[in-house]
């Protein structure tokens, strides 16, 4: 069941040729369907119960306007922005973490108490120190949190979207765009490409030309392939005979302590499958998209009146064209 609060403003100026509808609204939805895990031994997979208060709260705003309005030319736009905050206000005595279906068995979306629905957790974070510096071994690979640490949220920070119409003497021209941004998603394509080296983020070290660095090889050659990198050593970690604990890659790279990697090393450090950190996986899921282009002519009365019609228009359509922005990298969407 739903409990809801909602305020708005509608407001019209100019004989209706500027429009300005505003609300803000609260809704608590209580007693969902949740279905919690129980010993195997009872020979039941979950137990389904009602519970739970998930809280939504928010604006909403709606502008319209007709800039040119003429005997046979007009002009209509319109803008609406939505502002919505998700919060878990609780879920069940003694839960405080629900997984939501999908994802994979260490990346997952949760709905948290106190937190939002969507937020997306996973045991194969980086380490990090009080300071919230990456942690790294000896050998320059990182270690894993292994345990459950929030790398992101779905949820978004607002949505807008903005119409525009333009007609002329019975033929209208039509554009829609929508946008989204904020909130996180992980993407195992990108997360598979940048392991596999089949992304053009995943050159970032590979040669001279994008930013590889010299390092020897055992047989003495030079390649330019080298990435140092970002983190500090763990403590009690030795190098040489020399405590590097806490010093940065960087700094024991210049003490001449360690080589930088090779870029193979270091994808498969951060992107492998078995033994990559899940985080690097995490995107903000921005993007403006042109959603519909069309164009209709209304035919003239006197032409549908002959069959016994009133209105008939005619039109060509076409939908999700592409995108304006898209903060995904490498056109992953």
């Amino acid at each position: 069941k739903q409990h809801s609060i909602e305020v708005g403003l509608d407001m019209r100026f100019l004989k209706n040729r500027l429009g300005f509808d505003f609300a803000w609204y609260k809704t608590n939805t209580k007693n969902q369907i949740l279905g919690l895990p129980i010993a195997s031994e009872s020979g039941v997979g979950k137990r389904w119960i009602n519970a739970g208060d998930i809280q939504n709260k928010g604006i909403e705003l709606l502008i319209t306007g007709t800039p040119i309005e003429t005997k046979d030319w007009r002009w209509d736009l319109s803008f609406n922005l939505t502002r919505n905050t998700n919060k878990i206000v609780s879920l069940f005595e003694g839960v405080d973490k629900y997984q939501l279906v999908g994802g994979g068995t260490d990346t997952q979306g949760w709905a948290t108490v106190g937190g939002s629905y969507g937020d997306i957790y996973t045991s194969y974070g980086y380490t990090r120190n009080e300071k919230g510096e990456k942690l790294l071994n000896a050998d320059g690979s990182y270690p894993r949190s292994n345990e459950s640490v929030k790398i992101g949220s779905l949820q978004p920070k607002f949505l807008w979207g903005a119409n525009t119409s333009v007609s002329w003497k019975g033929v209208t021209l039509n554009a829609v765009i929508d946008a989204r941004f904020g909130g996180d998603i992980f993407s195992a394509s990108y997360y598979y490409g940048m392991n596999s080296g089949n992304i053009k983020s995943s050159l970032a070290g590979r040669d001279t030309q994008y930013g590889g660095l010299p390092r020897t090889l055992a047989d003495g050659r030079t390649v330019n392939d080298g990435v140092i990198p970002e983190g500090v050593f763990m403590p009690g970690t030795e190098i040489k005979g020399q405590d590097v604990s806490c010093m940065s890659y960087q700094a024991a790279y210049e003490k001449g302590l360690v080589e930088p990697l090779s870029a193979y090393k270091y994808y498969d450090n951060v992107y492998s499958w078995s033994g990559g950190i899940r985080e690097e996986g995490i995107h903000k899921c921005s993007w403006i998209a042109l959603r519909e282009i069309s164009v209709h002519w209304q035919l003239p009365k006197k032409w549908v009146e002959k069959a016994y019609m009133q209105n008939v228009s005619v039109g060509l359509m076409a939908r999700n064209l592409g995108f304006l922005y898209n903060s995904l990298p490498d056109n992953i969407h």
